[in-house]
């Protein structure tokens, strides 16, 4: 659990867009298909982090609607390689979120 945590903090000290206040991106809210999914972006110059998250106790499979400049190469909270899309089809398990970080 500690490399859980010690990770999503990496995460926010060291990618620009998700700093606290006018240092970090602004939220941008992105249309699911679902409404048990939430998912945004956070945009600070180069940095580019999405995340999609499912708050429900049912596994959902939908579409989240990117802005074109957001489609692309990105890396997962996993550390894969992914490519979203404008139309991004997302399965996600009860209580399930997948964060992206474009490269």
């Amino acid at each position: 659990m500690q490399t859980f945590y010690k990770g999503l903090i990496d995460l926010k000290h060291n990618n620009e867009a998700l700093w606290n206040g006018n240092a970090g991106g602004v939220y941008h809210s992105l249309e699911a298909g679902d409404n048990h999914v939430l998912a945004f972006e956070r945009t600070k110059n180069d940095n580019t982090v999405v995340v999609m998250m499912n708050l429900s106790a049912e596994q959902v499979e939908t579409s989240v609607k990117l802005d074109q400049a957001l489609a692309g190469a990105y890396t997962s909270q996993s550390g894969e390689a992914a490519e979203l899309k404008a139309e991004q089809m997302v399965d996600l398990a009860p209580w399930a979120y997948e964060i992206y970080v474009k490269q």
